[in-house]
């Protein structure tokens, strides 16, 4: 972690979720992201080669970058008989219906299961959808983080590096910001013939023949008798946008591309720092403009967006041509609330208490957008009024042309 004072930006490098010391680990980075709130500089985070790790720790790095930003992930386990007293101890789990807090092993003993059917005969059954509850979220500790905060980022203020060789927790982290539109998210290293690539590799919990082995499994014993080892997917995660449990692609086999390619290549080292630094700082210039219009999640957050949903938020949406529209695009939700896309409103979460004071107090907010569309109505009735009066019979096309003009703007400014 760095404040660099020089390049007026605070820089986290990762290699790995998997520290010795996971609640040391946890408090670091509390630490940092304190640091960084005693600035206005834009965050950095550059990835390389990270195996992945622990996803409490990959959650509260999420959690912590994007303050105005939901950290739910949902996921299900395959059913599979083999792995089951291997889950169960693995995490407490809350319910998304009651909020139960219950063990992994629950899901497995449920009756009711997803049946997946791929066609072509191939079939999977797999757990109902849960949330991952585990260490990474106090909600209390995080929302008071968060409404003490001196200066939230906003997406195009955060930069992640990825060499799209980084799977499981940090794959997990990488996919879920850039599924919330939460940050630039950079290519770096890989063919430099391939001009973007995914963002990152299986954002899934995995488990391997070594694990099985250690259990006495024949087969896993056999395969690595032969001297390999095997490592599949157990877990898979969803589009938390889409928590109905209808999407039944995981994560895993959708391609998510990167905003933006650097050439850089090989490893991150010391040496390549202000190679990196660099590339950030002309992209965090390009974005204050310019935009992916491949990439609709990432918005420029505008607090005048309103929407009819009062704990609704978002931000002007990049058009088809690389610049930000003025066309207002819902993007999250007030503390307490989940945002489902595809109603465009906020859903109350059940697990959070909703009665603490939002981040954001809107009913105490002036809202310019209101005065402006009234001023734009106002215009127009004093305009058509003037047409109709006779005092202005010979200044009639004069004042159709305003008319047009104000209601060219209108459309413009705010759809």
């Amino acid at each position: 972690m760095k404040v660099d004072i020089y390049n007026k930006d605070n820089v986290i490098y990762q290699n790995t979720f998997y520290p010795a010391d996971l609640n040391k680990s946890i408090e670091f980075f509390y630490d940092c992201f304190s640091n960084f709130d005693n600035n206005k500089y834009p965050i950095i985070i550059i990835e390389s080669f990270n195996l992945g790790g622990y996803p409490e720790l990959a959650q509260f790095i999420t959690s912590y970058i994007n303050l105005n930003k939901s950290s739910t992930i949902f996921a299900s386990y395959r059913y599979n008989e083999d792995i089951k007293d291997y889950v169960a101890p693995l995490y407490n789990i809350k319910t998304i219906d009651t909020c139960e807090i219950k063990n992994t092993k629950y899901l497995f003993n449920l009756t009711s299961l997803k049946n997946d059917n791929y066609g072509e005969g191939i079939k999977h059954k797999r757990t109902l959808l849960f949330d991952i509850e585990d260490f990474f979220v106090d909600h209390n500790f995080f929302f008071n983080f968060r409404k003490n905060a001196k200066y939230i980022r906003k997406p195009h203020e955060i930069i992640i590096f990825t060499d799209g060789l980084s799977y499981s927790a940090t794959s997990l982290f990488i996919k879920e910001v850039q599924l919330n539109g939460g940050a630039i998210i950079v290519g770096y290293d890989g063919n430099p013939n391939f001009t973007t690539f995914d963002a990152s590799q299986s954002p899934s919990h995995v488990h391997s023949t070594e694990e099985n082995k250690m259990e006495n499994d024949s087969l896993s014993l056999e395969i690595e008798n032969l001297g390999f080892t095997l490592r599949y997917t157990i877990m898979e995660t969803f589009s938390k946008l889409d928590y109905t449990n209808e999407d039944n692609i995981p994560l895993e086999y959708q391609i998510y591309k990167i905003d933006e390619r650097v050439k850089l290549y090989n490893k991150y080292d010391d040496s390549k720092y202000q190679d990196f630094i660099n590339k950030a700082l002309k992209i965090f210039e390009k974005y204050k403009k310019r935009c992916n219009p491949n990439n609709k999640n990432l918005l420029f957050i505008n607090d005048e967006c309103y929407f009819k949903d009062p704990h609704l938020h978002g931000g002007y949406e990049c058009d088809n041509i690389g610049f930000w529209s003025r066309k207002c695009v819902p993007s999250y939700c007030d503390n307490g609330y989940i945002y489902d896309k595809r109603e465009n409103k906020c859903i109350k979460d059940l697990c959070i208490n909703t009665e603490q004071k939002n981040f954001r107090n809107i009913n105490n907010k002036i809202n310019y957008r209101d005065i402006l569309i009234c001023l734009f109505g106002i215009f127009q009735i004093i305009i058509l009024i003037c047409i109709f009066n006779e005092k202005f019979k010979n200044k009639k096309d004069l004042l159709f042309l305003i008319l047009v003009i104000i209601d060219f703007l209108f459309i413009q400014y705010f759809y």
